[in-house]
């Protein structure tokens, strides 16, 4: 009897102990995506303001220029009016990030991080097309002012963009490198065969 009941104290223990542990994880978690969503959201707005100000900014030129700088603003007003969609999208997609699990989080930023790092080495081959679109250009018999002027706003519009991916991507690496705590609960992941899994340890 003395025994069942000290198995039953035990268990109601170490159920308490997990609950609490699993209670601080979960707000960390909670904290950490936050954190990422405000960061995610902040680098879309800077995208956003780069993107009106170019179509501000060319949109007007290009009504007050001709020839090669025409073309130049041309391209700028036609390339951010993609880079707008892409930071409203951005911007307002983003759920608030509470109630994702370990993996979920995991998952999220490793995600973001992949993106960011792809559209860096995206954005070298916009430099060099840029680049090539310039070339062609000028080595024409008669140089091709629309591919010379394509050209200079694609090396200027790549160009941003891999500061910005690059810088991007600092932050949310920085972001994960703050917070040390959250693969020290990852204790293994394993594959079985029912699929993927993770444990964690929660001391």
């Amino acid at each position: 009897m003395e025994m069942k009941r000290y198995r039953y104290t035990l268990t109601l223990v170490l159920f308490a102990i997990t609950f609490i542990a699993l209670g601080q994880t979960q707000q960390e978690l909670d904290s950490f995506n936050m954190d990422r969503v405000d960061l995610t959201q902040n680098g879309m707005l800077v995208l956003g303001s780069w993107a009106v100000g170019n179509m501000v900014t060319s949109g007007f030129l290009m009504q007050q220029t001709t020839g090669e700088t025409r073309y130049f603003h041309q391209m700028n007003v036609m390339w951010n009016v993609v880079n707008a969609g892409i930071a409203g999208y951005g911007y307002f997609s983003l759920g608030e990030g509470v109630g994702l699990t370990l993996a979920e989080t995991l998952a999220e930023q490793t995600d973001i991080e992949n993106i960011l790092l792809i559209n860096a080495g995206l954005d070298v081959l916009y430099v060099a097309g840029g680049a090539g679109l310039m070339y062609y250009g000028n080595t024409r018999e008669t140089i091709n002012e629309r591919s010379v002027g394509f050209g200079k706003s694609i090396i200027l519009q790549g160009a941003f963009l891999l500061a910005f991916d690059l810088g991007f991507y600092y932050f949310q690496a920085d972001h994960r490198w703050d917070n040390p705590w959250l693969e020290e609960h990852v204790a293994e992941s394993y594959v079985g065969p029912t699929g993927f899994g993770v444990t964690f340890n929660l001391d």
